[in-house]
């Protein structure tokens, strides 16, 4: 976080959070439980099982990361760091 008493709006120390992998892994294997025995058991179909994983290892990522606030916050100090470095940029 950017030190409020500095000069400097360059947010330093911004990191990812862990956590997200493991939310995603959650929805991951959740959304594929329910699918498998809901759906696939009742079709049999292998073909649609594999799209149906391949579209959902995206999609899960994707829905952990928007649902983390953590993650919000790291790519909000990636923009504006981008912000700062442009404005710099400009001046100088």
């Amino acid at each position: 976080m950017a030190d409020p008493n500095s000069s400097s709006r360059i947010v330093h120390g911004a990191e990812y959070p862990k956590i997200v992998y493991l939310e995603g892994l959650l929805f991951f294997f959740g959304a594929n439980f329910l699918y498998h025995q809901n759906v696939f058991r009742a079709n049999q179909n292998r073909l649609q099982f594999a799209a149906f994983l391949l579209v959902n290892a995206f999609t899960s990522y994707n829905l952990a990361e928007a649902t983390n606030v953590g993650a919000s916050r790291y790519y909000a100090a990636l923009y504006n760091n981008t912000q700062e470095y442009q404005h710099r940029a400009l001046i100088n």
